[in-house]
């Protein structure tokens, strides 16, 4: 016992590397709900609600997301920072986003492509 005690401790010694690449996250295991510094990735599409916190982005297959908005979240107009309140019901918008604590996306950068709201299909008889 004491023999096999010692090999696996000597293995160890020599091959700390190996014991490490088994455990990526450490023993403890993945943090679940700890916040990614890499942004999941870029949205594009159509500003459905506006908040004073958050915004909600429906896209082209009608799904959507909501978006919380913080003081450290730059809102882009061409050169004319706006704050997440000035966006309005319509606009064509890209969102680059963080995971948050609790599962919820953080705004990270929002830009205004048009002003215009979407195109309304006329009513033909």
């Amino acid at each position: 016992m004491r023999i096999s005690i010692l090999f696996a401790l000597l293995a160890l010694a020599v091959f700390p590397g190996r014991a490490v690449a088994q455990f990526p996250y450490g023993l403890a295991g993945p943090q679940l709900g700890a916040p990614d510094s890499k942004p999941p990735g870029s949205f594009a599409g159509t500003v459905e609600e506006v908040t004073k916190k958050s915004i909600r982005v429906e896209f082209a297959d009608g799904n959507g997301l909501n978006f919380y908005c913080s003081a450290k979240t730059q809102i882009l107009d061409g050169d004319k920072k706006l704050k997440c309140a000035d966006l309005q019901r319509g606009q064509q918008v890209t969102v680059e986003s963080k995971h948050a604590r609790g599962g919820t996306l953080d705004a990270v950068r929002v830009k205004v492509i048009s002003t215009d709201p979407k195109p309304q299909l006329a009513n033909r008889p």
